[in-house]
């Protein structure tokens, strides 16, 4: 029996819009922002608020449809993890799935200093969603060495899980010249850790493995999507970003996923993160998302530049990824431009943190459950 993909569109609704969004617009990880554009989680964020990760997952009751301010700025507020929607709050599509979905919420990754394991050590546990040990799995231990009269130096170890899913890499060097990453695979699916130092004591990372698809209609995957453009003399700058949130219990690996851009893009740019998670430029065509998106909370961008004509009115479409719930488009605007989406809401006027006229306006999934598939841009 095959899930009814508008029953669980809807529960996706009900979680990315319908309640009150903590976060707005994503920071991609090692991106910097281009000139002109929204600035990012870490610049805005209000003092003491709890960074978003790879790891953490929002709660239906995080949320409200952004305010004037915020949706100018397009800047997050920051997240708090919570448990993900229990089985009467939402459908899943569990028959469709190859792996069964859980209700519960999925288990965190853990990484941090252990004072009980002896100064140069870092160990390593994996584990399946059920807390099972995985025995024989690769772990890759990647060393990076950083010093300014020396440079960068790149190193790894590799090493197999024993019984119990456990995994030791002794005889390391502390200091903060020296980072270390954990990453291991699972099919086409790539899971890590966060870099990370040694100081006097041992490092212990918990790595969970999930079942993995290729079909996003066999996760629970929702997005929310911002274009940010900037007009210049000669060409419009594009920032395109999207918040991807797994709600599931299936790792979702996206197979030939490509969202297309006008035909005449260059200047195409897409920053990598601490993950496998980017864009990747499709000539001629546009960009192909690829990565690992297990469950919880994750960024991703990337900008382009299209040539700016000399006419009065542009014209541009853009094609969006599978599932998104919303979509919001900020354009920086003078006195007299105007800006036109087909299908979405009424523009409004704001100004950014800069002080700039902006031009927002955005369109969110039906509660019929379709989701949005593509923007017209006037």
């Amino acid at each position: 029996m095959k899930a009814n993909p508008r029953a669980w569109f809807s529960a996706l609704f009900l979680l990315l819009v319908a309640a009150p969004l903590a976060a707005q617009t994503p920071q991609v990880a090692g991106a910097q922002p281009a000139p002109g554009a929204p600035p990012n989680a870490a610049q805005t964020a209000s003092p003491g608020a709890a960074p978003a990760t790879a790891n953490s997952r929002p709660s239906a009751a995080q949320t409200a449809a952004p305010g004037p301010e915020q949706a100018a700025s397009g800047a997050p507020s920051g997240t708090t993890p919570a448990t993900a929607p229990s089985a009467e709050q939402t459908t899943q599509p569990a028959q469709a799935a190859r792996a069964p979905q859980s209700h519960a919420r999925p288990p965190a990754n853990e990484s941090a200093p252990a004072p009980d394991l002896p100064a140069g050590t870092i160990e390593v546990l994996v584990l399946r969603a059920s807390g099972a040990p995985i025995a024989g799995q690769e772990v890759r231990l990647g060393i990076m060495f950083q010093r300014i009269s020396e440079g960068e130096s790149r190193s790894e170890r590799l090493a197999r899980t024993d019984a119990e899913g456990r995994v030791r890499f002794e005889g390391l060097q502390g200091g903060s010249n020296y980072s270390y990453r954990v990453t291991l695979k699972s099919g086409p699916a790539e899971y890590a850790s966060m870099p990370f130092g040694l100081g006097g004591s041992g490092h212990r990372v918990k790595l969970h493995v999930f079942p993995v698809t290729r079909n996003i209609k066999e996760a629970l995957v929702g997005m929310r999507g911002f274009l940010y453009i900037e007009p210049r003399d000669d060409i419009f700058q594009f920032q395109v970003l999207y918040r991807v949130f797994n709600i599931g219990a299936v790792t979702w690996v996206p197979d030939d996923v490509v969202l297309e851009l006008p035909a005449e893009f260059k200047a195409f740019s897409a920053e990598r993160g601490m993950t496998d998670i980017r864009f990747e430029q499709v000539e001629g065509k546009g960009a192909r998302l690829v990565g690992t998106f297990p469950p919880g909370q994750h960024d991703v961008g990337f900008r382009f530049q299209l040539p700016k004509e000399r006419v009065e009115t542009a014209f541009f479409g853009v094609g969006l990824l599978p599932h998104v719930a919303e979509m919001r488009v900020i354009a920086e605007a003078s006195t007299n431009m105007t800006l036109d989406v087909e299908g979405f809401e009424p523009t409004r006027s704001d100004t950014n943190p800069r002080g700039q006229r902006v031009l927002v306006t955005r369109k969110l999934m039906g509660v019929e459950g379709e989701p949005l598939q593509r923007i017209a841009v006037t």
